[in-house]
């Protein structure tokens, strides 16, 4: 299936839930995006302070995301994110994990830092979303090729795999030394029997392996980048 073919057969799934899943011969994808145009609000309480996201999908299918965390007299506080995306469950505190698996389905798309893939115009331009977020791990990486905000190395390797998307598709030079540093890091952060662990050196399951694997794939791709083979 194309890329954007399976968000709009769901999204045609939801536009029909309303007409009692009775489907029509001719619905457009305007028709569709316009159906499902409207305000969706989470309310959860994060650390003992209450914070309500709001996600509005606007017609022509573009995003606005806002949130605000609400005070003790109810006094709103607006967030304006430095390029970070936010998990809203129980793993709020690690963005560099959230950031790099929301950039993913747009590089996956051909979505780059650096502008679409497709120049032929008339799709969504998602570079300013892409770049907040690439700039956002950059930023976050340590001297030693780690990433401030990751809590375990599931993120590590989730960001991984997204800078060297990124390097990639773009050939961007400055992202040449971050993802070296954060595929040296992965590398050294093997465990003993070779699988690798929620932490640094740690031993761990299949599921850590793989994403660990996806990363080094990811990098070898890239012919800027060394990986060992041990």
């Amino acid at each position: 299936m194309r890329p954007g073919a399976f968000a709009l057969s769901l999204a045609l799934t939801l536009a029909l839930v309303g007409t009692g899943c009775q489907p029509t011969t001719d619905v457009s994808s305007g028709e569709i995006r316009q159906r499902l145009v409207g305000t969706w609000l989470r309310d959860y309480d994060e650390n003992g302070t209450q914070v309500r996201r709001v996600l509005v999908l606007e017609p022509g299918g573009r995003f606005r995301e806002m949130s605000r965390t609400l005070g003790p007299k109810e006094a709103g506080t607006r967030h304006a994110h430095e390029g970070e995306w936010v998990y809203d469950g129980g793993h709020s505190s690690d963005t560099v994990a959230a950031t790099a698996m929301s950039l993913l389905p747009f590089l996956a798309a051909g979505q780059t830092h650096k502008g679409p893939l497709d120049k032929k115009g008339g799709a969504i331009n998602y570079t300013k979303h892409v770049a907040a977020g690439v700039d956002f791990l950059v930023k976050s990486q340590k001297p030693d090729g780690s990433f401030a905000a990751s809590r375990t190395m599931y993120s590590h390797a989730v960001a991984t795999v997204a800078l060297c998307e990124a390097l990639g598709l773009t050939q961007d030079r400055a992202l040449v030394l971050p993802c070296q540093k954060a595929v040296n890091y992965l590398q050294a952060g093997q465990g003993a029997d070779g699988s690798w662990g929620y932490r640094y050196k740690d031993t761990g399951d299949t599921s850590i392996v793989g994403w660990q694997i996806q990363a080094l794939h990811s990098a070898k791709l890239c012919t800027d980048l060394a990986v060992s083979p041990a």
